[in-house]
């Protein structure tokens, strides 16, 4: 418990102390400066915003697996069990979006396995529906998404365009998912539907919420430069700081 405190602490001072970025007008209009050191104060206005880079996709990467390391072996030797999590299929679930980190860890490092990144969004929403306790119900699901993705791949404007990530001019990741012609929009639209539907199901609505809420603020500020998906999968990596909370301060007392 100690070890995970030490890192739960290091996680998020590392986030806020190497990640600054500052805003300052210039011939009355905004621009941004990435710094990489907060203690930079050069044309500062007050307003302090964050980057991300490869050290914290990688040091994301190390502490969201860390913790769930943790969790699968509480869960697995110890009394201090997280129900809600303890389950293969959750822990898979989980998994697709903390490797997520490490795959643009390498991107960053001009590395580009953007398709190991294609192949972990598509596999979310089977490991979200494998979550429902009603089996017919599931692989119905399942089978349905499967045959849209075939039918998405052979028909739809899918053409390896999406096989490509940069970094924006904002310094963020965009995975490049698909062109915004309607069949990418529904295909999205679809993919989001069974990613969200086993939370919707089960009335796990903190999760839900929490997801939508996410996905909605990632939207709000990243719209702009495309990098939407990038930094809401960041920010899901958040739930691993409540887990981590919920281990060290609740389950002993």
């Amino acid at each position: 418990m100690f070890i995970l405190f030490i890192l739960f602490f290091i996680n998020v001072n590392y986030v806020i102390l190497t990640c600054s970025v500052r805003r300052f007008s210039v011939n009355n209009h905004f621009s941004t400066v990435f710094l990489s050191d907060a203690s930079d104060t050069r044309n500062l206005s007050g307003v302090i915003y964050m980057c991300w880079n490869a050290e914290v996709s990688l040091n994301t990467f190390l502490f969201s697996s860390f913790v769930l390391g943790l969790i699968v072996y509480n869960n697995t030797y110890t009394q201090y069990k997280i129900e809600e999590l303890n389950n293969i299929w959750a822990y898979i679930f989980m998994m697709s979006f903390i490797a997520m980190q490490l795959v643009e860890y390498f991107i960053w490092k001009k590395i580009d396995i953007t398709i190991v990144a294609h192949f972990l969004i598509f596999v979310q929403p089977i490991a979200s529906l494998m979550l429902l306790p009603d089996a017919g119900l599931k692989y119905n699901l399942i089978a349905g998404y499967l045959c849209l993705v075939i039918l998405y791949l052979l028909l739809g404007d899918y053409d390896g365009y999406g096989f490509y990530s940069r970094i924006t001019a904002s310094k963020h990741l965009d995975w490049r998912l698909s062109k915004g012609t309607v069949s990418n929009h529904l295909m999205m639209a679809a993919w989001f539907f069974f990613f969200m539907f086993s939370f919707l199901y089960t009335r796990r609505w903190g999760l839900a919420a929490f997801g939508v809420g996410t996905y909605a603020l990632s939207f709000y500020n990243y719209s702009a430069d495309n990098s939407v998906n990038s930094m809401w999968c960041w920010l899901v990596n958040g739930m691993m700081l409540y887990y981590a909370a919920y281990l060290l301060f609740y389950l002993p007392y």
